[in-house]
């Protein structure tokens, strides 16, 4: 395999396991209208802001989700 399959094919890895989740991909549908404060989005999709910071972290891991401090 070349170096560029090796690199899309991780690639598509980690985006596979980055919706892979119920509560990440709701996360990512909610950012399709921009930005929002991680207390915010936990607010609107009913879960804690722990498990907001977790699977936010998991996202920024995974690479579709960046941030920015304001």
């Amino acid at each position: 395999m070349s170096t560029t399959t090796l690199t899309h094919v991780s690639a598509l890895s980690r985006l596979g396991h980055a919706l892979s989740d119920d509560t990440r991909t709701r996360i990512l549908l909610a950012l399709r209208d921009g930005p929002a404060r991680p207390s915010a989005l936990a607010g609107e999709l009913g879960v804690s802001k722990q498990v907001m910071s977790n699977q936010l972290a998991c996202l920024r891991g995974c690479g579709p989700v960046s941030y920015t401090h304001l």
